[in-house]
């Protein structure tokens, strides 16, 4: 969490609080260039920088997630007030894809396939991206499952799921020429 404005005179010290809704907690004061911490949930995971107007929380935890305040005091004791939303996001679990047939007729090959992740985490969106043979991979729609219809069965098309949230994204690819070829000799 950093002050980006330009200061127009030397830092004196930096105080840091914690705002959850009405009440205020401190956390840390930046003074004489040392960093006090009065916060035990973020001992020994607090560092300063740029005289105190930046402090960077290391190894963060759900539980870090809350609106920080800074005020960082300049030297002629002129105040300026700035606050920080800080939201900490689990890491993306590996999602997995699961195939359902559909049919095949003379000609295309049917099918869904389902993205998903193993747990219930939340604020997670799922993209699907696919290429054919060794193309490159274009955006093919958005969502956890999708329809698919291939009328070229001699073409191998991977589709990649992208299972994401602000923080983190991860990623799975199946290959439509397995299922396509088990649907033609089924039929």
């Amino acid at each position: 969490m950093s002050y980006h404005q330009p200061l127009e005179l030397p830092v004196k010290m930096a105080i840091w609080e914690i705002k959850r809704g009405r009440k205020i907690f401190a956390l840390a004061e930046y003074n004489g260039g040392q960093l006090e911490i009065h916060n035990e949930q973020f001992m020994d995971r607090l560092q300063a920088s740029d005289s105190g107007a930046s402090l960077r929380i290391s190894s963060l935890r759900m539980e870090d997630t809350d609106v920080f305040k800074a005020e960082i005091i300049l030297t002629n004791l002129q105040i300026q007030t700035v606050y920080f939303n800080l939201t900490v996001h689990e890491p993306v679990p590996a999602p997995t894809i699961s195939a359902y047939t559909g049919r095949y007729s003379e000609g295309p090959c049917e099918f869904t396939l389902n993205c998903s992740v193993p747990t219930n985490t939340s604020l997670i969106w799922f993209s699907w991206m696919y290429r054919e043979g060794d193309s490159g991979y274009r955006h093919h729609a958005n969502g956890s499952s999708i329809s698919i219809t291939l009328q070229n069965l001699a073409e191998t098309t991977e589709f990649l799921c992208l299972a994401q949230n602000p923080a983190d994204i991860k990623n799975a690819s199946f290959n439509s020429q397995q299922i396509c070829q088990n649907l033609k000799s089924s039929a």
